[in-house]
């Protein structure tokens, strides 16, 4: 197996999943960013019943463009709640279509954000927002070297 070529991508997976998690919910103690959720003036709605249409995208939709901070460019969910979401039934049992406000704006997942940020184990945590002004610094200069030295068989 080619090493330099394998472990970056093996190690990306798992990076990526860290880097979503500190953007989003990071702690603000050092060395870990602050994190979306935990940064001042940023707007959270709660919502005590299970996610069952499109009501709260649409109010958090208008939150943000009432305070001119606009436009919505991806909201950011758990995939078992883009799950739910894609999932939304009318009385008939039928397909509920979204508004077309909603269709334009692009649904992204991630597996860092937690499902059981309450007192169950069902809670949804969705972030909606412009995310143009999200900047995330990182440094670019790590490398990886693999020893063509080591020997297996004296282990």
């Amino acid at each position: 197996m080619n090493l330099e070529t394998a472990l970056p991508q093996i190690m990306s997976a798992p990076m990526a999943v860290e880097m979503d998690r500190v953007c989003l919910l990071g702690s603000g103690s050092a060395p870990e960013p602050r994190g979306i959720a935990n940064t001042s003036r940023i707007g959270t709605r709660a919502h005590d019943a299970a996610l069952a249409n499109y009501a709260l995208m649409l109010t958090a939709r208008t939150d943000i463009l009432s305070q001119n901070a606009g436009p919505v460019s991806a909201s950011i969910t758990h995939p078992r709640d883009e799950g739910t979401v894609s999932n939304f039934t009318d009385t008939t049992n039928q397909p509920l279509k979204p508004p077309r406000v909603l269709t334009e704006i692009p649904m992204l997942t991630a597996t860092s954000i937690p499902t059981d940020g309450g007192t169950g184990t069902d809670e949804n945590t969705i972030f909606v927002g412009n995310f143009a002004s999200l900047m995330i610094r990182m440094r670019q200069d790590i490398s990886i070297l693999v020893s063509r030295d080591f020997a297996l068989d004296k282990l």
